[in-house]
């Protein structure tokens, strides 16, 4: 290991557990001082304690014998009736104030005494805590004072610290973004980071993977409710795709918005691109591609997002994957669909003129006339996979050489392979 990426770890755990140990130590050393001081205060107090009760009953014993004396000059008709009793008045208020009876030294002395076992109590707590804290100092040092023999004890101990920090403050960043896009309240951002920790914790992905899922959704528009509704199918999908969790959220959001569909149908379109997914030569990444260029064209035809499916499975299968399979099934559903289908700003977007696409509908039409295949019905457009059905019907007693062109007729050359997979 380079002496440059040791210090820069022995830096790292510097800053991370330097208010952890070092700060940690100090205020414990000050703590440690401050009891010991509270404890000799209580000793002292003690003491007073004990001098006062003492005093007090020496003083007592004296202001006794002093009544003896009185009793005696009053008896031996040294003084009055009257001298007697004043003095004795006198004493006795003497006696009250000099004096501490056994039930306030009692008191006095338990409080004392209670204080002191508390304050023994914490010394020994914050003992066994320095102890710890010099144990593993000196563990430290012995990893960092030879950084060339060391280093991969100092690599050890640092590494798990600085990635825990790296990923607390990583699942931070990617949860204030998702707060940013969604424009969430607070209850409803603590909502979704509630549920990416869960998901952190339930699924093999990461709470920072959640969180960047999210964000995908939330930027295709989706609130709170539904990123928490359309998160555990994702993640599903995700897991059985082998798919980078945002990614796949991606993948799903734009798709459902070709499609014409909400943030509700999540769930079945995860379920239908899994099943692709699993049952033809296909992914999750790749379908996602075959979808960019086939979903749009796809819903204004009036193919259904299962039917699309299942024909990029079908063509994956032959080996036209990806973007390949998606310009296929464009170029196939934009000859089928006729000029009504389509509109201008549609065809301009793909990058198409009105006269070229006329000439090539015009072609595609007449060649399925040619077949006695209608596009629609009594009932309306007819469904893709019954076109696509008769189509296969109509086809199969022509030769190899008849029909391929007349699939390049009806989808174009460079689809018609695709399409020929597909039927």
């Amino acid at each position: 290991m380079a002496m440059g990426h040791v210090f820069e770890i022995a830096f790292a755990i510097s800053a991370t557990l330097g208010a952890g140990f070092r700060g940690a130590t100090t205020g414990a050393t000050n703590q440690m001082k401050q009891l010991g001081n509270t404890a000799k205060s209580i000793s002292a107090q003690q003491k007073q304690l004990d001098r006062a009760w003492k005093a007090s009953a020496a003083s007592v014993k004296t202001y006794e014998r002093q009544l003896v004396s009185l009793k005696n000059q009053f008896d031996q008709g040294k003084i009055t009736a009257t001298q007697y009793q004043a003095n004795t008045r006198r004493i006795g208020q003497a006696m009250k104030t000099a004096g501490m009876s056994a039930e306030e030294y009692r008191t006095h002395l338990q409080r004392l005494q209670q204080e002191m076992d508390k304050t023994r109590a914490a010394q020994a707590k914050l003992q066994q805590v320095l102890m710890a804290r010099n144990s593993a100092m000196a563990n430290f040092s012995a990893a960092s004072s030879g950084l060339m023999s060391g280093a991969a004890t100092v690599t050890m101990m640092s590494a798990p610290i600085v990635s825990m920090i790296q990923t607390a403050a990583n699942f931070e960043a990617a949860m204030s973004k998702v707060k940013a896009i969604t424009s969430s309240s607070d209850q409803e951002i603590q909502q979704l980071t509630n549920q990416a920790r869960e998901l952190g914790e339930q699924t093999q992905f990461s709470a920072t993977q959640a969180a960047d899922a999210m964000s995908y959704l939330g930027m295709a528009g989706w609130n709170t409710e539904q990123i928490m509704a359309g998160m555990p199918a994702l993640l599903n999908l995700a897991a059985a795709g082998g798919t980078d969790l945002a990614r796949t959220a991606d993948i799903i959001s734009d798709d459902l918005t070709a499609f014409g569909l909400s943030a509700e149908d999540a769930g079945h379109m995860a379920d239908v691109f899994a099943v692709a997914a699993n049952k033809t030569n296909t992914s999750i990444e790749m379908l996602g591609e075959t979808m960019k260029y086939a979903a749009p064209v796809a819903h204004a035809f009036g193919a259904s997002m299962e039917e699309t499916a299942a024909m990029a499975g079908i063509m994956a299968n032959s080996g036209i994957k990806a973007s390949q399979a998606g310009t296929a099934l464009r170029s196939g559903f934009i000859r089928l669909a006729g000029p009504p289908k389509m509109a201008r700003k549609a065809m301009e977007e793909l990058g198409l003129s009105m006269e070229d696409i006329t000439a090539e509908q015009k072609e595609a039409a007449m060649a399925m006339e040619s077949l006695g295949i209608q596009m629609s019905d009594q009932n309306g457009p007819r469904k893709m996979s019954a076109i696509l059905s008769e189509l296969r019907d109509k086809t199969q007693n022509l030769s190899k050489e008849e029909k391929l062109a007349t699939l390049g007729a009806i989808f174009g050359k460079e689809a018609a392979t695709g399409w020929l997979a597909v039927l």
